[in-house]
């Protein structure tokens, strides 16, 4: 390209082109591109043939109007053009014009140094040696540098992997979030460790052992307006959906949660949201970042008032393998630990037989005293191959026990106007009674703050929490201060849980406080061995202590500062699909429980099997007949004998003794395994010596049993015999009346059965009671009542499921139907009548034809028909007495009433009173419990000095009869079931005759009685149960001899109420 002419001044040496710049002339340098290629060869070989010149190019070498065919040869050879700065100091490609000779034949001044001379050669090359110093350092260098070099890519991998137990499965940018795919990659602070996390809190030192932990995940929340719709952040995920597991009044939605001030900010608000009041917020790290053991901590402001009690505030943690929100995954799941094949991974921890029995009494007090109501572990020990399951598999071919435990750093509650945080794991299966090993060794208090929780569980999980006072300046209404809660924890049997509460240790269990429980026949509980997710939320319920509406402030929003899990430096184990612990690919294959709140349960509503269906619990049932076999054989190995408890002709003589099993001896005889025993009131009797008798016997006659044996006539084709001698069966569950009746007979046939023309009493003389391990039951078909255990039909009328506790159903053996009974004697007798008809004496039967005149008869006014009852004796039965009174005057409509209850005895008031409170209100209606010595004055008060329409008398002796004759109007009623043994009967003919008082004497007709008191029994479990102020059982003891005649002594002297007896498994 031709050179563009310049605008600045030029040298003398610079000769500018005169061709204008886009001008070519003919023989320009780009004009040769012109010149065929062949003819340009042609010239350059000639340029180059011309002879060589030496100095410089200059100026005068060149036309100033054409180059010649030679110097544009020159040019392409490398010359630079005439008139440049580089044409001064640029040298011909010939080294013949440098003006230096380079020929070979001349010679040069440096020659001799390249000469060759052996003799000097040799002097200078001989007697050298490898091994002088310098060689000596080069070699040591190249070996440090070669051990370095292996130590840093040989040597250091290697034992860091053998020395470093690291799992990151599942953690961000370490493996994938579970590879599930669903984290988008995001720029920006998402490492691990926060960046804004301080260097000095990348260590933490164990509470336990003192051990150095390190900082393993943080998230110090200072982006501001971070979202957490699904996708948008790497750790954490707002749930969209209903928490209905809880029964929340509030929506959780993501846009109550978002990053503000360098906080998380999580908002409750009174705001209308998909057909509910309130919105609040939940986020997690479900399947995104798990930790496995280690320090799970946030630095907290409380949401509202440590005065104002009803937001639920949490933070926890929960196994991979179940979904918060998402009742399809933890159907189960939740709130299992277990990895043992026994009858602890069944539905309501039973076996098929309802056994152990312990399994079924003592549990929740709102739920028929039953233990469980889980549907049995889905992911049991007890699987086999084939069936679906996440593994691991050992190496004798069983499967690890999988789920999706509970603990919790807390969750906050207010309670008497002071704010707590429960700090808990929640457990599955469930000890006796929902208490663990709870001894000094395993559990211990580590804050004068803190108490051990009185709620412990309830048929759906097991609890082991300490209640803990916080900070009460750290509230978001108190002063808005922060406070550090966390759990620390170490998976496995020998494990620990150790909580903190405004940075300081409130309270540590052991993992052995959860060891096997022989009662119920389950194994260890471990500390949560799963991958654990984080979880935060705030929501607002009623099922958590209460809610206090008035007083709320909206919104409210709870913050946290930073959250952050430490593990040993020397077990790092973070990710959510562990090779131990694995979870990703049992989640992909049924993604859909895990992703759709709407499937709310794993059989109904995502049609998947249940854990009893198929192959799931061979084993176990192979187990379970294997220990009936072992329970067989120690029957036969004690020669069918069993413990009872005999009572002897002298008065509290009572022995322990071992007798032979019962066996049938008429084809409608039942052998029942006794379950409970219960001691009545009416055993006193002859204990005390008040009824003579030769021949001692087995007393007691309060039973619940299984049947283990029936006579040939229980058969499918028994017709026109009372149902059960067609559907009984070995197995059934079985309550037992006091006495026997046949079912058949007339007196049987109209419900007289307590006067069947074959009834005996149990626990007499003539028929063996039961307080003894099995029990003979004559006429069986007519006698025993069958507890149904499912929805199935009892005959050709359904029946539903009666869930209550085995202790629950021994009071209607008895006490429950007799105090029933005495309360309906008196409420039906016809001179109680007028009060519910409105209408004066007598209130004849529509079937009679009355012939009136001048009207029909006087008005009843309103104070007219209030009824006044009068109770006496507030033993068991009394109280039962007073319960079905209340009952029957509500379903009767009647609310004008007044009833006195009476008893000399200040403790057996107290427990009246408690049960008074425990009933609640009765609008219209008067309750007084009162001493004998006030009866007659407040009867006449609260009755306008008349006197009782009715007196119920349970205590059966002349003195309470004789109290009844006083309380009682004329034309009134006493209804006495007490068992009167004193042979002169304190009333006479002309007493009665004066007062026209009404008897109702007698004893109870309970098989008759029965349907009427299940509905009663079940409605109020609250008082038909066992402890609590207002429970109608006192308690419990177990069938030996110490136990059984200690309770015999206290019940005489008044010391006890109700005691039942708990009969040894075998």
């Amino acid at each position: 390209m031709s050179r563009r002419q310049s605008s600045k001044s030029s040298s003398p040496d610079d000769v500018p082109s005169n061709i204008a710049y886009g001008n070519r002339s003919p023989l320009s340098p780009q004009s040769t591109l012109n010149v065929p290629l062949m003819m340009r060869e042609r010239n350059v070989e000639a340029a180059m043939m011309k002879p060589p010149t030496t100095g410089l190019y200059s100026s005068a070498a060149a036309s100033a109007s054409n180059l010649s065919l030679s110097s544009r040869a020159d040019t392409l050879v490398g010359h630079a053009p005439p008139g440049s700065v580089t044409s001064k100091y640029m040298l011909t490609p010939d080294p013949s014009k440098w003006g230096t000779n380079v020929y070979l034949n001349v010679p040069e001044p440096d020659d001799h140094l390249h000469n060759p001379d052996p003799r000097r050669d040799r002097l200078n090359d001989a007697g050298g040696s490898v091994f002088n110093p310098r060689a000596l350092v080069n070699l040591g260098c190249l070996l440090i540098l070669a051990l370095a070099l292996t130590g840093l890519f040989a040597v250091y991998p290697i034992t860091d992997s053998f020395l470093r137990k690291t799992d990151t499965l599942g953690g961000y940018n370490l493996g994938g979030i579970n590879a599930s795919g669903q984290v988008p990659e995001i720029t920006g602070n998402f490492a691990l460790i926060d960046k804004d996390t301080p260097k000095s809190a990348y260590t933490h030192i164990s509470l336990e052992d003192g051990s150095e932990w390190d900082l393993v995940f943080s998230d110090e929340f200072n982006t501001e307006g971070r979202s957490f719709y699904p996708g948008d952040d790497p750790y954490w995920e707002a749930v969209d959906l209903h928490y209905w597991g809880t029964n929340n009044l509030e929506w959780y939605s993501p846009d109550q949660v978002t990053t503000r001030g360098g906080y998380l900010n999580i908002t409750l608000e009174k705001t209308p949201w998909q057909r509910l009041d309130y919105k609040g917020g939940m986020i997690a790290s479900w399947n995104k970042f798990c930790f496995t053991g280690g320090y799970f901590v946030a630095n907290v402001s409380l949401p509202g008032s440590s005065k104002v009690h009803g937001l639920w505030p949490a933070v926890w943690s929960m196994g991979n393998l179940g979904r918060a929100g998402f009742g399809a995954s933890l159907e189960g799941m939740w709130p299992y630990t277990y990895d043992t094949c026994d009858v602890g991974t069944l539905p309501n921890q039973t076996f098929p037989d309802h056994t152990p029995h312990l399994a079924t009494v003592d549990g929740d007090k709102d739920h028929g005293y039953v233990l469980s109501y889980l549907q049995g572990q889905r992911l049991s020990a007890c699987t086999c191959p084939g069936e679906s399951h996440p593994g691991p598999i050992r190496s004798d071919g069983t499967f690890v026990g999988r789920a999706a435990p509970e603990i919790d750093v807390f969750e906050a509650i207010v309670n008497d106007h002071v704010g707590y945080v429960s700090q808990s794991g929640q457990w599955a299966p469930f000890n006796y009674k929902y208490v663990w090993k709870n001894t000094t060794e395993n559990l211990h208090i580590l804050s004068e703050e803190t108490e051990f929780n009185t709620y412990i569980g309830g048929v759906f999980q097991q609890c082991s929490s300490g209640l803990s006072k916080t900070n009460q300046a750290c509230y978001e209404q108190d002063g808005g201060c922060f406070a550090v809660y966390g759990f620390e924890y170490r998976p496995g049997n020998d494990g620990y849980i150790l909580w903190t509460n405004d940075n300081e240790p409130a309270w540590k269990m052991y993992g052995a406080g959860m060891g096997p429980d022989d009662n119920v026949k389950i194994g260890q509980r471990p500390v949560p061995q799963e991958p654990m997710y984080m979880i935060i939320n705030l929501g607002i319920s009623p099922q958590f202590g209460g809610v206090d509406f008035e007083h709320l402030t909206f919104p409210a929003t709870m913050l946290v500062d930073w959250v952050r899990v430490y593990q040993h430096k020397d077990h790092h184990n973070i990710g959510c699909d562990p090779p131990d612990f694995p979870t990703r690919d049992y989640i992909n294959t049924y993604i859909e429980a895990y992703t759709n709140p709407n499937l709310t349960t794993w059989v109904d509503d995502y049609k998947q099997k249940r854990t009893e269906v198929g192959c799931n619990h061979r084993n176990l049932t192979r187990t379970y007949i294997e220990a009936k076999v072992v329970l067989i054989n120690k029957m036969e190995a004690h020669k069918k004998t069993m413990s009872a408890l005999k009572l002897y002709s002298n008065p509290l003589e009572l022995r322990f003794e071992n007798l032979p099993i019962p066996e049938i001896s008429h084809p409608d005889d039942a052998i029942i395994k006794v379950i409970l025993a219960g001691l009545c009131g009416s055993d006193l009797h002859a204990y005390r010596g008040l009824e003579p008798f030769d021949v001692p016997y087995v007393t007691g006659h309060e039973l619940v049993g299984v049947v283990v044996s029936l006579g040939e006539s229980f058969q499918k084709a028994a017709t026109g015999r009372p149902e059960l001698y067609s559907t009984l069966k070995v197995g059934d569950k079985v309550v037992s009346p006091f006495t026997s009746s046949c079912g058949e007979c007339r007196p049987c046939r109209i419900g007289f059965t307590a006067r069947c023309d074959h009834s005996l009493l149990f626990g007499s003389p003539r028929l063996p009671g039961a307080q003894a391990q099995y029990i003979r039951v004559p006429h069986a078909g007519g006698t025993l009542f069958r507890i149904p255990q499912d929805d199935s039909l009892l005959g050709t009328e359904p029946v539903a499921r009666i869930r209550t506790s085995d202790a629950s159903l021994i009071l209607l053996a008895d006490i429950l139907p007799t105090g029933y009974f005495a309360a309906l004697q008196a409420i039906q007798h016809p001179n109680l009548a007028y009060a519910f008809a409105r209408k004066a004496f007598p209130v004849i039967p529509d079937f009679v034809n009355a012939f009136v005149t001048g009207g029909e008869a006087i008005k009843v006014q309103e104070d007219d028909a209030k009824l006044a009852f009068a109770v006496i004796g507030l033993g068991p039965v009394g109280l039962c007495a007073l319960v079905s009174l209340v009952e029957l005057l509500g379903l009767s409509g009647t609310s004008n009433f007044v009833i006195v209850a009476v008893d000399l005895n200040e403790a057996r008031r107290a427990k009246a009173e408690a049960i008074l409170t425990a009933l609640g209100p009765t609008p219209g209606g008067v309750i007084r419990v009162v001493s004998l010595e006030d009866a007659p004055n407040i009867s006449k008060e609260f009755s306008g000095g008349l006197g009782c329409d009715a007196v119920l008398e349970i205590v059966g002796n002349n003195s309470a009869l004789q109290l009844a004759y006083e309380l009682v109007r004329p034309f009134g009623v006493i209804s006495s079931v007490g068992v009167h043994t004193h042979p002169q009967f304190p009333l006479n003919g002309d007493a009665l005759y004066s007062k026209n008082v009404s008897l109702a004497f007698g004893r109870c007709p309970v098989r008759s009685i029965f349907p009427y008191c299940i509905e009663l029994l079940m409605s109020r479990q609250d008082i038909f149960s066992v402890g609590g102020v207002a429970g109608l059982i006192e308690g419990i003891v177990p069938f030996d001899e110490s136990s059984v005649k200690e309770a015999y002594r206290m019940f005489n002297e008044g010391k006890c109420g109700k005691v039942l007896f708990q009969m040894p498994s075998e």
